[in-house]
């Protein structure tokens, strides 16, 4: 299924049309379609959960819509937590799908209190779902600033950024001048050309694009007053009027509003002006024997437009229904209590929506968009998705938890009395990602769960270590008998808590283990290095990060285990790293870092570097691997046109595998502290069984998360 978000840039008058036409296009090329509002803003908690959209499509076209999720203030959407939570929401509606579509056509927010907040999530939406976008905007004037208005702000909220798969660009052009009921907006519609319109449209467009991006115009929407013609049934339900009449109220299409009092009421009830509403009060008939005669006479001349009377009292209402006073007539009278100003305020902001009754306008609506939105919208649906190389963080969040939750492992915590350990292993029960083992004292673990309101699970065990460390003297001395430990020795040694998780988790009671909220780096590494030792087919232990930015996840190795890895090790650690990646759902394109790019420099440490990055291309030459290379020209497209232009990461670069431990440590340090980048690691490679490490920082959602990814690799051993 391909998933094509339309994205409102600007104002958005027509964008449920456009809807409608492009669903229309589709159709008559042989696509099955679904339609989701990821976002719904409900103010008034309607229990329906629809908006306009969906409640047209669901009605009217028969086309499986997807249920909005309610939010009641978007303007949160980038408070802490709830961004992951309502993307991780939409993503679970869209995979949970069972079934099949060729298209899941995805309508983009439309926040008109801010554009700003609008376009953010917008890019938020499209980049985790990996959508392919079509722009939509709509264009108040065909001139050179409106359209350049419209490229800057695609520029600078998705260009500038990554992981966005644009495919084009529907202009629409409405004559906001013309949006008045109260002119004859009919006339427009003759003097337009609309063919040499949309010609210059398009030249228009592709002219000024090509400068910055030159995304194509897969359509072109000319003006065209029929579609905001409003019917008498909706005037009459937005005015909440009583209506009498003997025609049908929906196929009646409103061109014309005019105001006349009584005299010119009688003068101009001809035909001339035809689907009329001519609004006259009932204060200017003396009484009703002259409101009825006047309507006789309008009658026998033939009137066939509608009137709307107002300042009708409940009085009067209560005696037209109980006379028989309009039963003769062939015209449309709507009664309305408001005086004349206050139902003119009211018409002028009448909103041109199509009524879900309004089966007629639908078809109208939906032929006239769909004829002009461009053939070329098929062909690129024709073609396979080119899919993005880099995963967003929201994305990889959703996996790992969703992942962790069908494995189902047991993950032994060592550190198992300290707060931020507690508090991830209840979030890890609660939402089942594993079963965690805290090991420490029963009776002190569960007072910090009482003291600190922490909801204790079932599927949370506490292990006393004081109870089981006799059981893996032997084990450890067998393990090190190469040291010729003695039990005393054995017995001091295991007192060690992570030491003692390490040799439980290598006897198969748990999964994986997790440590170094409390403790350094080489506490946790270090035991597993002795005891658990490398996997069949590697030679060496290695470490990656998974770093969080704020639009994509990249890996990087090694920044925690080697200090000085020479050229074989360095690849072997370039091929682990790839393989961490994809076994992540990330594709791998490795950057081998040096502080020079391809043969711009020599020397002892680039030429170790370029020995490498050889031994990977002919170990496994599908690899996308590039090196050495400098950071700049690994992550950034301009850089590395200008330095390496025959590149295979090309600025895209998902892997960066460093030189040495300093540097390595030093710049995932830099890049955490200083951009607030989460970084999840180090998690080891090459490793018998799932062993990581915490930093001494972490927080507890960072925990979960090495939690999640440690259940994860559980299952790749």
């Amino acid at each position: 299924m391909r998933t094509l978000m339309l994205v409102p840039i600007c104002k958005n008058f027509g964008l449920t049309t456009l809807i409608l036409g492009l669903i229309k296009k589709f159709q008559k090329n042989g696509r099955k379609v679904k339609f989701f509002k990821p976002i719904l803003k409900n103010l008034y908690n309607d229990s329906s959960g629809m908006d306009h959209t969906t409640e047209i499509l669901t009605k009217m076209c028969s086309i499986e819509c997807l249920t909005p999720i309610n939010i009641t203030c978007i303007d949160n959407f980038f408070m802490e937590g709830n961004k992951t939570n309502i993307i991780e929401s939409i993503l679970l509606k869209i995979n949970s799908e069972k079934n099949f579509s060729d298209i899941m056509l995805i309508e983009g927010i439309h926040y008109k209190h801010s554009f700003f907040l609008s376009n953010l999530i917008n890019y938020e939406i499209a980049q985790a779902i990996n959508a392919e976008i079509i722009f939509f905007s709509t264009l108040e004037r065909h001139n050179v600033s409106d359209i350049e208005n419209v490229i800057n702000i695609i520029n600078q909220y998705f260009l500038s950024k990554k992981n966005i798969n644009i495919r084009g660009i529907i202009l629409n052009n409405v004559k906001t001048l013309e949006l008045n009921l109260f002119n004859d907006i009919s006339r427009y519609s003759s003097s337009i050309e609309i063919s040499k319109e949309v010609n210059d449209t398009y030249s228009l467009w592709k002219k000024l694009s090509y400068k910055y991006f030159n995304i194509p115009m897969l359509g072109y929407i000319p003006w065209n007053s029929k579609l905001i013609e409003p019917t008498i049934d909706e005037i009459a339900n937005y005015l909440r009027a009583d209506v009498i009449s003997q025609c049908d109220l929906g196929s009646f299409f409103i061109k014309f509003v005019l105001m006349y009092k009584k005299k010119k009421l009688l003068q101009y009830c001809n035909n001339y002006f035809s689907n009329s509403v001519l609004i006259s009060s009932l204060n200017d008939f003396y009484n009703f024997d002259d409101l009825e005669n006047t309507f006789k006479d309008i009658n026998y001349s033939g009137f066939s437009n509608v009137i709307l009377l107002t300042n009708v009292t409940l009085c009067f209402k209560n005696f037209v229904k109980a006379s028989n006073l309009f039963k003769k007539i062939n015209f449309s009278v709507l009664l309305v209590e408001q005086d004349i100003i206050q139902t003119i305020l009211l018409l002028r902001r009448f909103d041109f929506k199509i009524s879900t009754k309004n089966f007629k306008k639908f078809k109208v609506v939906q032929e006239y968009v769909s004829n002009y939105v461009n053939d070329n919208i098929i062909s690129l649906f024709k073609n396979l998705n080119t899919y993005k190389y880099q995963m967003c963080p929201s994305v990889f969040i959703h996996n790992i938890m969703s992942l962790s939750k069908v494995k189902k492992k047991t993950i032994i915590l060592p550190e198992g009395k300290e707060l931020r350990i507690i508090k991830a292993a209840s979030i890890c029960a609660d939402q089942n990602i594993a079963t965690c083992v805290l090991l420490g004292n029963p009776r002190e673990i569960i007072e910090i769960f009482k003291f600190n309101n922490i909801k204790f699970k079932s599927n949370i065990k506490i292990l006393d270590p004081e109870l089981v460390r006799d059981n893996y003297i032997e084990r450890l001395i067998y393990l090190r008998k190469k040291y010729k430990i003695t039990i005393e020795n054995a017995k001091k040694i295991l007192k060690d808590d992570t030491v003692l998780s390490t040799l439980i988790l290598e006897s198969g009671i748990v999964d994986g283990l997790v440590s170094g909220s409390a403790n350094t780096t080489s506490s946790t590494i270090l035991p597993a290095l002795q005891l658990i030792k490398v996997s069949k087919n590697n030679s060496l232990i290695s470490s990656v990060f998974f770093m969080l930015l704020s639009d994509h996840v990249l890996l990087y190795a090694d920044c925690a285990i080697n200090p000085d890895p020479n050229a074989n090790q360095l690849a072997e650690i370039a091929i682990q790293s790839a393989n961490t990646a994809m076994s992540f759902g990330i594709l791998p394109k490795i950057a081998m870092l040096s502080y020079a790019t391809g043969t711009s420099s020599n020397g002892i440490k680039i030429d170790k570097v370029r020995e490498a990055t050889n031994i990977v291309k002919k170990k496994f030459p599908n690899l996308i691997v590039e090196g050495p290379i400098q950071y700049d020209a690994a992550i950034d497209n301009i850089v590395s046109r200008l330095k390496c232009p025959s590149s295979v990461v090309g600025g895209d670069a998902t892997v960066f595998i460093f030189p040495d431990l300093n540097s390595g440590n030093i710049t995932y340090k830099a890049v955490q502290r200083s951009t607030n980048t989460i970084a999840i690691g180090p998690i080891l490679q090459g490793i018998n069984k799932p062993v990581n490490d915490l930093s001494r920082g972490a927080s507890v959602q960072d925990i979960v998360y090495t939690i999640a990814i440690t259940a994860i690799q559980c299952s790749q051993k």
